[in-house]
């Protein structure tokens, strides 16, 4: 029998460990409601932060949504932005109010979508998608949408949160892209680009045609195997020789792959991508040239004869413009001798406003760039402007130095002449192309729509914007008919009376006749079809309402308030209005029939217009004076044109006479708004002047009369730069002007009349006569007197609030548009240890931790392509070496139209916070995860307890007395007491071991099982068989608490199965991935675990999530202690795929190699 002295004094010490454990807690728990005061900050910081948050989506010009993961995405939530993307209001989308997001989605796309998202799912991967979306407009859109699978409240439903963006242009730049690669690959010019080493990392067409390799032949090839001039041992000095004067330009040899070598012009330039420096040769094969100049030489006296024959003019001169040579042409062209021109200035024979443009282009050819051609006009003797066409070459020594210019010129006076008739030529036949009332399309090769008129987008009900570049075919009832129709226009060269049904926007339908036939471009090739269409409604309904038409168009006829005549090709009047008997005093019975030019005070004039009209085909604004039968005279303007009979036949005239009375009261109209001009410019408080190329003003208002002190008349004609402080300046503002079309906010100062002086920024563009040719300059200044005041006031106020920043810890930042770094406060720059000039633009971002510096830079740019508010964590290493966490914020500043000039904000050092965050964190998760194990083991051992004194007390109710044999009944609860303060003991020890007060020993793994196995031999009501074959010298690094681990494992065995149960024990030494593992086997035969709760069960297997769950806390401790040992755990079916059998844990621990293992080994 126990003593009961021993015992009661054990259990005094045991309760008084219990009470200074109590104790321990008691503070433990004051310090966690410190813990839970700094969590409700917390909390307020994060409702702050979900306001912000709020905020910062509803502005976001992208859409943010949430959806259910369903086919028609059902929307729970969708931010503002849905509606610049979609033309949808969020509440037309949310819950498929009006439509679900499914419809928006291009039907072609729709499986894509759905596709790729599911895949991202599977994988627990977020998703990236580009796809189309057509808006509430009709129109289409590309977008980009990004997101990731989410659970819902409880995990009971996925859901999709993300964010689409309009990617729309992005996606025509593609395009464009392809459209530069295309061009490159087709040039005319053989173009290779070379590295270092002599590869071709690409080459064109043209260069694989020249030398008659496959692309992929040549780019197998080094330089030296097509250049035999360039050897593979010259190579690398010619490489540096092209660094040092790229761009630059010689000769070579080339060899073709069928051994002919050739001459070529290589035209080389330097780059430099993704750090790696590439030469770009463009290659002219120059065999014809050089046996042009070959020719030249031999027949160079040849030449000279053709030169003095040529009609086109020739002539040299040096770089002083002295003339040392001209052909007869040239002579002969400005009516002077060879003699009279040699020796003498050419300048004098070029009008006087293209005089600096001649200097400024011959004075602007280089040896990289020795020819430019010029128009310029020159004055010949009788005074004459001829427009010419000269070919400018400059000839220079090997130093680089001009020896002479030669000049070939050509008149170009017609060929101006017609351009200007070809730009109106172009004008009128657009006009006629709109004016048809007839849908007229072209149609490009691949079907695609390139222009339409205006009885085009009538109809079918889409605007010309909407129609161009989209398919032919679309606006068909039968498009492949419609394809078919094009194809074969292409095909044979035209389409005629090609029956199709057009679809209106609205639905309707209307059948139309096509003719079609192709258009070809200068060099013939075809680039497109031609067609028209006739609606056959209307035909139809024409032979029925023809005689309802010429009545109606009798009337219109009739209305006309000018007079209308139709004449035959004999000039017999057929047919007159009432506006034309009103001008001539005869009725239309007496008109007809009549000579039309007996009407008019000058009978042949009036002959002659109409047969001009036969003959071009109309007359535009020809004056003829009618004479009344009475006698007076009426001025009038006639326009006419032929009209023609169904097989295009001119049968007729059709002249229509203006009233020029009318035209007096339109030129008074327009003297008045000259006048009213007049008046806004000199109400203007602004100084406004006009002047000519040659510098002269022409025209001046009343303030500049004012700024300057002289009146209009003493201004008009003087120089325009004499009245500013800096002539040669406002020289120069007004050339440039001429020479760019406009000059803005340029600078300069005005000296008034009495010596003050005026700073004046200046705005000015040219302005043009009717042919478009530029007369003069508009400039308009505003003094900026009061400005300046404005600015330097500005800039002290920046200056002290740049004061301001340096003072705030870690401080302000300022960046440009583009987002560069402009500016860093000298408190983060010492912190960070850099300069401003090492942070500029993107440098910052070099002392960003390396884990942090890429997705900073990526959220970086999303914030600006967004616009949104900068709200981001990030980590630095600071100039003491050590990581810093910084709290970054800014927002974006915007000038008044509303664009990004700059963003500013500041960045705050939360390292310590954060610190101190987490410790609170882990402090707090350890303190209740210990409180609940002890509560948890305490309440096993309790249980164990209370069922062997249930049965005690059983006993002595039947038998009133306990004998010796059932004396395990009171022995038991005993010990289970003494476990429970063992537990608690191991509880301390444990936050000893994770603060890493307790050190690790070496311990015999064999042993520590068969003390488990001990402990559990006996279960009271339960039939537990123990299998364990005992194995000594098993060493493992850990410590006194290994037993617990598989303590619990025997324990959870027992207490989560009913009836008879068998556990195995199995322990062997095991090699994985090269290191060597003692593995440790606890299988039971009891009702197992299913598969998803052991996902379940090992994801709890954390503080955060036990202490959330309540349960697992057994498994906790071993996961916990099994992690500090470097150890693996986990479980598995005893019996593969059947869980039903049972389930066995298992314990991996690393071997400890002692002196006598290794030894023994």
């Amino acid at each position: 029998m126990p003593d009961n002295k021993s015992e009661a004094s054990d259990n005094d010490k045991t309760l008084d460990q219990l009470k200074n454990e109590l104790d321990e807690l008691r503070s433990r728990v004051n310090g966690l409601e410190e813990a839970r005061r700094k969590q409700k900050e917390a909390e307020d910081a994060l409702k702050e932060s979900q306001r912000f948050l709020s905020t910062l989506i509803s502005n976001l010009p992208g859409m943010v949504y949430r959806c259910r993961n369903d086919k028609d995405f059902t929307m729970e939530f969708v931010s503002e932005g849905c509606y610049q993307i979609t033309g949808y209001l969020p509440s037309d989308l949310i819950h498929n109010n009006k439509l679900a997001y499914n419809d928006l989605i291009h039907p072609e796309d729709q499986e894509h979508v759905w596709t790729n998202i599911q895949k991202a799912l599977e994988k627990h991967e977020p998703y990236r998608i580009i796809y189309r979306i057509k808006t509430a407009t009709g129109k289409e859109k590309w977008v980009w949408e990004q997101g990731r699978g989410v659970y819902s409240f409880k995990e009971k439903e996925m859901m999709l949160e993300g964010f689409i963006t309009d990617i729309t242009e992005r996606k025509k730049f593609e395009e464009e892209l392809k459209l530069d690669q295309f061009l490159v690959d087709k040039a005319a010019d053989a173009i290779f680009l070379v590295d270092i080493e002599g590869n071709f990392h690409y080459v064109n067409d043209a260069a694989c045609n020249s030398l008659g390799y496959t692309c992929k032949e040549l780019q197998s090839l080094k330089v030296w195997d097509i250049d035999p001039l360039f050897t593979k041992e010259r190579w690398p000095s010619h490489w540096k020789e092209i660094e040092i004067k790229s761009p630059c330009k010689f000769e070579s040899e080339h060899k073709t792959k069928g051994g002919r070598i050739f001459p070529v012009e290589v035209s080389v330039y330097k780059f430099t991508f993704h750090d790696e420096d590439f030469h770009c040769a463009f290659v002219r094969d120059i065999s014809r040239r050089k046996k042009a100049e070959k020719g030249l030489k031999e027949s160079e006296e040849k030449y000279r004869r053709i030169v003095q024959d040529q009609t086109e003019l020739i002539c040299r001169f040096t770089p002083d413009l002295l003339l040392t040579f001209v052909n007869d042409a040239y002579a002969r062209y400005f009516e002077k001798t060879k003699e009279e021109l040699l020796g003498k200035n050419f300048l004098p024979l070029v009008e006087p406003e293209d005089r600096q443009l001649v200097i400024d282009t011959i004075y602007s050819l280089s040896p990289e760039n020795p020819l430019k051609t010029l128009e310029e006009r020159v004055v010949l003797p009788d005074g004459k402007i001829k427009w010419m066409q000269w070919i400018n070459h400059a000839f220079f020594n090997e130093k680089g130095e001009v020896i002479e210019y030669q000049a070939v010129g050509r008149d170009m006076t017609e060929h101006k002449e017609y351009e200007r008739f070809l730009k109106c030529a172009n004008e009128y036949n657009r006009s006629l192309i709109e004016s048809s009332l007839d849908p007229l399309v072209t149609i490009s090769p691949d079907g695609k729509i390139t222009d339409v008129n205006a009885a085009t987008e009538k109809i079918t009900g889409f605007a010309r914007e909407e129609l161009i570049g989209t398919d032919f075919s679309d606006y068909f009832l039968d498009p492949e008919k419609a394809r078919e129709g094009y194809r074969i226009a292409f095909k044979t060269g035209s389409v005629k009376d090609y029956s199709l049904e057009i679809r209106h926007k609205d639905g309707h339908i209307t059948p139309v006749v096509y003719n079609a036939s192709v258009y070809r471009d200068e060099s013939g090739e075809v680039i497109g079809v031609f067609a028209a269409a006739r609606d056959v409604t209307e035909l139809r309904m024409a032979e029925d309402a023809l005689k309802l038409a010429s009545a109606y168009n009798r009337s219109l006829i009739e209305a006309s308030l000018d007079p209308l005549v139709t004449i035959s090709p004999e000039g017999k009047i057929t047919d007159v209005n009432i506006a034309t008997e009103i001008v001539t005093g005869y009725s239309r019975d007496e008109l007809i029939g009549t000579d039309f030019s007996d009407y008019f005070t000058d009978p042949e004039m009036a002959r002659e217009g109409y047969r001009k009209a036969f003959k071009e085909g109309l007359v535009k604004d020809y004056r003829l004076e009618i004479r009344h039968r009475d006698g007076h005279i009426t001025p009038v303007l006639y326009n006419a044109s032929v009209y023609l009979d169904e097989y295009g036949n001119v049968i007729g005239v059709f002249a229509a006479a203006r009233d020029m009375a009318e035209r007096d009261i339109v030129e008074r109209a327009l003297k008045l708004a000259n006048a009213y001009n007049r008046s806004l410019i000199e109400a203007s408080l602004d100084p406004l002047v006009t002047i000519s190329p040659g510098g002269k003003i022409t025209d001046v208002n009343m303030a500049t009369e004012k700024v300057t002190g002289y009146s209009r008349d003493e201004l008009i004609g003087t120089d325009f730069s004499d009245y500013f402080m800096d002539p040669g300046k406002a020289r120069e503002g007004y050339r440039k002007a001429f020479k760019e079309g406009f000059v803005t906010d340029y600078r300069l100062e005005i000296r008034h009349r009495d010596g003050h002086i005026i700073p004046v920024l200046y705005n000015a563009s040219v302005y043009r006569d009717e042919y478009g040719n530029v007369i003069g300059v508009f400039a308009a200044a505003r003094d900026m007197t009061e400005r300046d005041k404005v600015e330097k006031a500005l800039r002290e106020s920046e200056e002290r609030y740049r004061s301001i920043g340096e003072l705030i810890p870690y401080g302000v930042w300022i960046t440009g548009p583009d987002g560069g770094m402009e500016y860093l406060s000298r408190s983060f720059l010492e912190m960070a240890g850099k300069t401003m000039e090492e942070c500029k633009g993107y440098g910052w971002m070099d002392i960003l931790t390396p884990e942090d510096r890429k997705r900073t830079k990526n959220d970086w740019k999303m914030c600006m392509d967004t616009a949104c508010f900068w709200d981001y964590e990030y980590s630095i290493i600071g100039a003491d070496g050590k990581c810093h966490i910084l709290l970054s914020r800014g927002v974006p500043i915007r000038d008044e139209k509303g664009d990004i000039t700059s963003w500013v904000g500041i960045n705050l050092d939360i390292t310590q916070r954060k610190r101190t965050e987490e410790e609170l964190k882990e402090a707090k998760a350890q303190s209740e995860l210990y409180v609940d194990l002890m509560g948890h083991d305490i309440n096993n051992l309790n249980q164990i307890a209370m069922g062997y004194l249930e049965m005690a007390l059983d006993i002595l109710k039947t038998q009133g007395i306990l004998e010796k044999d059932n004396m395990t009944m009171l022995e038991k609860p005993i010990e289970m007491l003494r476990s429970n303060s063992k537990l608690i003991e191991n509880v301390k020890k444990i936050q000893r071991e994770r603060t890493g007060q307790i050190k690790p020993m070496v311990m015999d793994l064999g042993v520590v099982l068969q003390d488990v196995v001990k402990q559990y031999a006996e279960i009271p009501g339960r039939e537990i068989t123990i299998n364990y074959i005992p194995v000594i010298g098993c060493y493992v690094l850990a410590n006194e608490l290994i037993k617990d681990v598989f303590s619990n494992l025997v324990g959870n065995a027992i207490k989560h199965s009913t009836g008879p149960l068998t556990i195995n024990i199995i322990l062997k030494k095991v090699c994985d991935m090269g290191r060597e593992y003692y593995k440790v086997m606890v299988e039971d035969n009891g009702p197992g675990i299913p598969d998803d709760i052991k996902t379940k069960l090992f994801e709890r297997l954390s503080l955060a999530r036990t202490r959330e769950s309540g349960k697992g806390f057994g498994l906790c401790l071993i996961k916990i202690l099994v992690d500090d040992y470097n150890g693996r755990f986990w479980v598995e079916d005893r019996v593969e795929g059947d869980y039903t059998k049972g389930c066995r844990f298992v314990v991996m621990l690393p071997v400890y190699e002692t002196k006598e293992s290794s030894s023994a080994r």
